[in-house]
């Protein structure tokens, strides 16, 4: 059983990716490398997604530093394929057309994010419709039976695994399925909310309530000293929030049960969110300042290696979905006859 997982590269934000996006999307990547068999699971950077709505030439600067986060993070490459999404872009786009030519108009237009856009007066797209097909094209492509989305993802998910009843009950036997069914594994990740209104999720597109994976020891703190808590012996929501973060970064037990102490101590109705912030900032900056060493070290002809092998093993299995695809279909591309 394959697993695959993508991220989205950040166009047109100078400061990049926040601590939201790691916890949510690139610790669990890691968590489902350390669940699965080695070889089994493909990481890929969606940049052919975020060109739906991004310029693609401020796309194409994100990528390299999405790339350098996931490692940085705890990918493997040794263990685990990681790729650009365009750089299968051939294989992708073929399976993709094939199930675009199974796919009704209307039920794209059903898709939430079509309705969403709509439902708000906005433009609607062919790439915005063509969107969910081309996820079931990342998914199907990679002969991936496990697809670990949040629930903002798993209608895309449930389409690829309709789209691959489709095409099997169409094109193959009851016995003998070409495409592999995707499965669903809720994987929700834990959201950070932003630090000027524990109401959103920390957006990397409001910078001044989040921290980003570059920030310096010196605007963690700047940003913390700012962020409202809670007047002593209450709770509240921004104040959970900091706590979260702090106990998701800590790397070391004794930072983790000062944060927790002074967090007691507020309860009891003592003014201690000073000290709670400056733990908190040094918990935060820990993590980052060996996250940014990491970051770092990986050289633009390391970084092209990486994405070079992972491209080739993601096109291998590529080639051997679309000869099963062609073979059930009826047709070879680029052959005459």
């Amino acid at each position: 059983m394959r697993a695959v997982t993508g991220i989205r590269p950040t166009a047109g934000i100078e400061e990049g990716l926040t601590i939201g996006n790691l916890v949510g999307a690139m610790l669990p990547a890691v968590q489902l490398q350390q669940d699965m068999p080695p070889g089994s699971v493909n990481i890929f950077v969606a940049d052919l997604h975020a060109g739906t709505d991004q310029p693609w030439d401020r796309v194409a600067a994100a990528r390299p530093d999405t790339a350098r986060h996931l490692l940085a993070a705890g990918i493997e490459p040794e263990i685990t394929t990681v790729y650009q999404q365009s750089g299968i872009k051939s294989e992708t786009f073929y399976l993709a057309h094939v199930l675009a030519c199974l796919t009704p108009r209307s039920e794209l237009e059903r898709t939430p994010a079509v309705k969403d856009r709509i439902s708000k007066g906005e433009q609607v797209t062919a790439g915005t419709l063509f969107y969910p097909i081309l996820m079931a094209a990342d998914i199907l492509i990679a002969r991936a039976g496990i697809v670990p989305v949040g629930e903002d993802q798993r209608p895309n998910v449930e389409f690829a695994r309709d789209l691959a009843d489709h095409f099997n009950k169409t094109y193959a036997s009851k016995d003998n399925p070409v495409v592999v069914k995707p499965n669903v594994l809720a994987a929700e990740g834990i959201r950070i909310a932003s630090l000027a209104d524990p109401n959103k999720k920390m957006s990397k597109s409001e910078s001044n309530g989040a921290i980003f994976l570059s920030d310096s020891p010196d605007a963690v703190q700047a940003k913390l000293k700012k962020t409202q808590t809670a007047n002593p012996g209450l709770e509240s929501p921004a104040l959970d929030n900091l706590l979260l973060m702090g106990k998701l970064l800590a790397t070391e037990q004794e930072q983790a049960d000062a944060l927790e102490a002074y967090y007691e101590q507020h309860l009891t109705g003592e003014k201690v969110m000073t000290r709670f912030k400056e733990v908190l900032g040094n918990i935060i900056s820990d993590y980052l300042s060996v996250h940014q060493e990491r970051f770092h070290s990986i050289s633009d002809k390391e970084l092209r290696a990486i994405l070079k092998e992972g491209g080739q093993r993601a096109r291998n299995t590529a080639h051997s979905v679309l000869y099963d695809v062609e073979q059930a279909i009826g047709f070879k591309a680029g052959r005459a006859f």
